[in-house]
């Protein structure tokens, strides 16, 4: 699964496919969204859409039907170990909301105290960075979050 955080997924799309992801996301604000997104269809592999914090859930709405999964970031992108917002989090009701079928991911300040909630608001995968390498005890981590994942 790439998240391809670039200004011009469309050069990549096809250099990623090839090495074997089997997931690519470009973000919704992106240039040539659709032609993005049609790329990834056209290579083979599923086909994600990232909504940056700003990012209204209706404003891709159009855009839903094109993807296997939804990235919501619940930071602004840039650097890690930032604290998640939690207004956020109320986008994942929104797409149920919308009908949208296809596996929602969170991704940005995912830890611990937050990820019981986010899963109860249905999110089905949770990145975790800063929280899992900056751990005393990864296993625990891990187990966690793994334990979330079977009632998800």
């Amino acid at each position: 699964d790439v998240h391809l955080m670039l200004s011009d997924p469309l050069a990549y799309i096809p250099v990623f496919a090839t090495a074997g992801a089997d997931a690519l996301t470009v973000h919704a604000e992106s240039a040539d969204v659709c032609r993005a997104l049609s790329l990834i269809r056209q290579n083979g592999v599923r086909c994600g859409l990232s909504i940056r914090p700003k990012t209204d859930v209706e404003t891709v709405k159009a855009l839903l039907p094109l993807t296997d999964l939804i990235l919501i970031m619940t930071v602004e992108p840039g650097y890690g170990g930032q604290k998640l917002m939690p207004e956020c989090a109320d986008k994942i009701a929104a797409l149920r909301q919308l009908g949208y079928s296809g596996c929602i991911m969170v991704d940005g300040g995912v830890n611990l105290d937050n990820s019981a909630m986010l899963a109860d608001k249905g999110a089905d995968v949770l990145v975790l960075g800063t929280a899992f390498f900056r751990a005393e005890d990864r296993e625990y981590v891990a187990k966690y979050i793994h334990h979330l994942g079977e009632k998800m």
